[in-house]
């Protein structure tokens, strides 16, 4: 993968204070092009594709809306908040995806682990394969994301 200028201009909209007050790229600082390679070595690695990853998430988070800012069980195992918050924000990547500031919390019943995330970052993940910077507030690995949301390969 190439750092495409692009590539450079999502990464200046994902800095603190340009599309959010925290930003998306938290401690790390390489460039925008070896996060994502990173990152898309890790789901080759746990065997899953980002697009599986973000569908998983897109029906959590379905299933979360039913109780709008109270719990929701999902296969008696996923605890879902949705909390959804005024506004929205639009994506760094240069298209013109915009989403809502919802926030999901997930509590995995079985471990006692929890996760947040947002609908960019659904998006995100599924479009781009970007799963934001370890630091920054929504961030969540690929192999935290398998395991707190019980996500299976569909192969």
């Amino acid at each position: 993968m190439k750092m495409t200028p692009e590539l450079v201009r999502a990464s200046e909209k994902m800095k603190p204070g340009q599309i959010s007050k925290d930003g998306f790229l938290g401690t790390d600082d390489r460039p925008l092009v070896d996060i994502l390679e990173d990152q898309m070595a890790e789901c080759a690695r746990l065997g899953l594709s980002h697009e599986d990853m973000g569908e998983r998430m897109e029906s959590i988070a379905r299933a979360g809306m039913k109780g709008l800012g109270e719990s929701v069980v999902l296969d008696d195992s996923l605890e879902i908040t949705a909390d959804e918050n005024r506004g929205k924000i639009p994506c760094p990547f240069p298209h013109p995806g915009v989403f809502q500031k919802t926030v999901y919390t997930v509590k995995n019943l079985r471990t006692g682990r929890t996760i947040r995330f947002t609908e960019l970052s659904i998006h995100m993940i599924k479009a781009h394969c970007f799963f934001q910077g370890p630091g920054a507030p929504f961030y969540n690995s690929p192999a935290a994301l398998v395991e707190v949301l019980e996500i299976r390969s569909s192969i």
